[in-house]
C-alpha cells in the first residue's frame, strides 16, 4: 500500500488559502501603516507652516487607509500586497533623508 499523493486542486487550495491570508494580514497591518508612513511623509516634504503641512497629512491618513484596505486585497498574491505596502513607505525614507 502506497500513501495517495494529495490532488492538485488541494494542493491549489492550500496555497490559495495562504495567500489569502497573507493578504488580509497586509491589508489589516500593513494599509495602517503604509497611509501613516505615506502621510508623514507628507507633512515632512509639504513647504509652507508645520501646523498646515501637519494638518493636511493628519487629514489624508484616513483616505489613504480606505482606499489601500480596499485594494490591497486585490493584490494577486499577499507578497504582492506587502510589497506594495513597502513602496508606498519609501516616501518616509527619502523625506527623512532629505530633512537630515
Amino acid at each position: 500500500m502506497t500513501a495517495s499523493k494529495p490532488q492538485s486542486s488541494e494542493m491549489d487550495e492550500a496555497r490559495d488559502a495562504s495567500h489569502s491570508l497573507a493578504r488580509t494580514l497586509a491589508t489589516i497591518f500593513g494599509a495602517p501603516l503604509a497611509a501613516g508612513a505615506l502621510s508623514a511623509a507628507i507633512a515632512l516634504l509639504l513647504p509652507g507652516s508645520k501646523a498646515w503641512s501637519t494638518a493636511i497629512a493628519v487629514d489624508a491618513v484616513t483616505p489613504l487607509w480606505v482606499t489601500l484596505a480596499c485594494l490591497l486585497p486585490l493584490a494577486r498574491s499577499g507578497l504582492r500586497a506587502w510589497v506594495y505596502c513597502g513602496l508606498l513607505a519609501l516616501p518616509l525614507l527619502a523625506a527623512l533623508t532629505l530633512k537630515l
